[in-house]
């Protein structure tokens, strides 16, 4: 396809644009992709900010090209990139809430692929920012609103969305957003730990609830909700100085963690 096609999506033809764009881009050579990048992120912001008609085919296409960019160009894509798919995503969930039902969740009028998608998006955006800046960049203070309303969403899926697929998603990306590092003795930073701090209550209440409560939810997604937990505690308890003297923690894995919860959630 001609990539100048991007300059005019509209109403009419921005499905065949978009999906002709993500089978070009998984076949794109390494030549001439940094120069491609700087074209298709602003028309995708610009496409995704002036549409008045959110509809969940929509984000979803826009959403699997970023994905595909991050996962795959990751040599061409800037951490401050990172930043701005977050906050038009952010963007994107507050204009669903007042569109939709006072009483519904801002992501309910969007299809299960969509909701996917989106988590997807969130999860590689932090893990690529976390390999390219060692994730700082997304842990000051100025972010804190939009890793908070970030970090709601991932709590409000892993425990509303329908879909299995999501809510195994999401508490997968929840564990990244607290912990984005394999090794927390390598990789450490008070602003991680200070911002993840700020939703440990709430995190805390909406898994153990994810944990304790339908007994019908599946034991893989109980383990995956103990892991994103353990996450979060590990990076809020474990002091800077234990991780420079690499000094051992408490096992808070989630295997570890559902032997302490055994009771709880068998009288649950």
């Amino acid at each position: 396809m001609s990539f100048a096609m991007l300059g005019t999506v509209n109403d009419k033809n921005w499905r065949r644009i978009l999906e002709d764009l993500e089978l070009s881009l998984k076949n794109c050579e390494c030549k001439g992709r940094t120069e491609l990048f700087n074209l298709i992120h602003p028309t995708l912001l610009r496409f995704l900010s002036k549409d008045e008609d959110l509809k969940s085919d929509k984000i979803d296409n826009v959403f699997r090209i970023y994905c595909i960019t991050f996962a795959q160009w990751q040599d061409v894509v800037s951490p401050v990139v990172y930043s701005d798919v977050l906050e038009e995503l952010s963007a994107i969930l507050f204009r669903l809430s007042c569109l939709t039902n006072k009483s519904n969740l801002p992501w309910s009028c969007l299809s299960e692929e969509c909701c996917l998608t989106i988590v997807q998006t969130i999860h590689i955006s932090i893990s690529a920012s976390a390999q390219k800046s060692q994730g700082i960049s997304f842990y000051p203070v100025k972010n804190l609103p939009l890793l908070s309303h970030i970090c709601s969403t991932l709590l409000e899926m892993s425990e509303f969305a329908s879909w299995r697929a999501v809510r195994l998603k999401a508490l997968q990306t929840l564990g990244t957003l607290f912990h984005p590092w394999a090794n927390i003795s390598k990789h450490y930073d008070p602003r991680v730990r200070e911002t993840v701090a700020h939703f440990l209550p709430g995190v805390c209440q909406t898994l153990y609830r994810i944990v304790t409560g339908d007994q019908k939810v599946g034991s893989l997604v109980k383990k995956t909700a103990f892991d994103a937990w353990s996450a979060c505690l590990t990076v809020v308890f474990t002091r800077q100085e234990n991780a420079r003297l690499s000094t051992a923690c408490p096992d808070l894995s989630g295997e570890s963690i559902l032997l302490a919860f055994a009771p709880v959630c068998h009288h649950a």
